[in-house]
């Protein structure tokens, strides 16, 4: 919509998967932005991640440890068989459970096709670089 609404730039949020794919996605975790009850196959994909140093400019997230589904334990094929929901209630949400993850790929050929610039933000850089 940015595009069509005559941006210079669009900016996305970038995480990696296990398979070392790139998607756009503002955090790691996963059931903020997925229903997963909807996929009981992957329930045993829930793990607990740490702060991974002391030091507070070096930590990954600001919440502290976090167990959840994170989408550095899935595969870009596995993640692309999830459905996304709007994690804001006051956003529309008639679109939940209709779309799945936009690869970095995908999105540089939106910014091409629309003769647009990127601004991509890389996510979790330092904790998924361990």
């Amino acid at each position: 919509m940015a595009v069509e609404q005559g941006a210079d730039y669009i900016e996305c949020d970038v995480e990696v998967t296990r398979d070392l794919e790139l998607v756009c996605s503002h955090e790691p975790w996963l059931s903020e932005i997925i229903n997963t009850s909807l996929y009981p196959e992957f329930a045993s994909r829930q793990s607990t991640y740490e702060i991974m140093d002391d030091d507070p400019e070096l930590n990954w997230n600001d919440k502290g440890n976090i167990t959840d589904w994170f989408i550095f334990d899935f595969t870009l094929k596995e993640l692309k068989s999830l459905k996304r929901i709007q994690r804001l209630s006051y956003r529309d949400q008639s679109y939940n459970n209709m779309e799945t993850f936009c690869t970095f790929k995908e999105y540089m050929e939106i910014a091409k096709n629309g003769n647009v610039g990127i601004y991509p933000e890389f996510k979790s850089a330092s904790f998924t670089n361990n």
